[in-house]
């Protein structure tokens, strides 16, 4: 690795390095090549290899980066950790339709091989998936049962039909992508009542209360409550 580039900060020139290939693939199709990344980005080509193991990992990190490049925007955000597990997961997919925005024509063309039709789990839903772990996990809101039904894969779904979400916005022709953010307040709004409702606890503490004073015979879910 040249001394230039490693005086910088590998994070930032992992992502640098992935959009000057996606526009290079752009501008090239499917003929471009790592020397022709490595010149636009003004780097020399085995540098390229300290990250990438070849050019078409450079187009997939775009979408891999996408959750680290949100955290790094996220964090000097006053009052951030304060906001609901619904608010972060909203705040997040508006950040995240920004970024493919940028990129609207390469999106169109690989969304669906590179993420939404993966024959393997993407890094881009992996990576989501941890970070909607973390929302959930520290949202002080939630009700302590709720927390419990959490330990479920919460998280993998909810970073799986946020895949659903980003499709239904590339289609979406209305102006400013209107029905787009409307889906999201709403979907976001109603995952918020779930999470945050306390019906679930009332209902833990009505069967505790019956089965200790033995109005319903329920042994198998007397074992599970103290």
């Amino acid at each position: 690795m040249s001394t230039e580039i490693a005086k910088l900060d590998p994070k930032q020139v992992k992502t640098d390095l992935a959009l000057q290939a996606v526009s290079t693939y752009m501008d090239q199709g499917c003929s471009f090549t790592i020397a022709s990344i490595s010149e636009s980005a003004g780097i020399n080509e085995t540098d390229f290899f300290d990250y990438f193991p070849h050019k078409t990992a450079a187009l997939h990190y775009f979408y891999t980066s996408i959750p680290d490049r949100y955290r790094d925007m996220v964090a000097e955000i006053e009052g951030y950790d304060n906001l609901t597990a619904g608010e972060k997961l909203a705040n997040y997919i508006y950040t995240v339709f920004d970024i493919l925005q940028e990129q609207r024509d390469f999106v169109e063309e690989t969304f669906d091989p590179f993420v939404f039709k993966s024959y393997a789990t993407s890094g881009f839903e992996y990576q989501s998936r941890e970070l909607i772990s973390g929302f959930l996990e520290n949202d002080p809101q939630i009700p302590p049962f709720t927390q419990m039904a959490l330990t479920l894969p919460v998280d993998r779904f909810l970073a799986y039909e946020m895949l659903h979400v980003i499709k239904f916005w590339l289609g979406d022709t209305s102006e400013g992508s209107e029905r787009s953010s409307e889906l999201v307040e709403k979907l976001t709004a109603f995952i918020d009542e779930v999470l945050h409702t306390a019906v679930a606890d009332r209902g833990f503490d009505l069967a505790k209360f019956m089965i200790s004073n033995r109005i319903v015979p329920l042994p198998f879910i007397g074992r599970f409550i103290p």
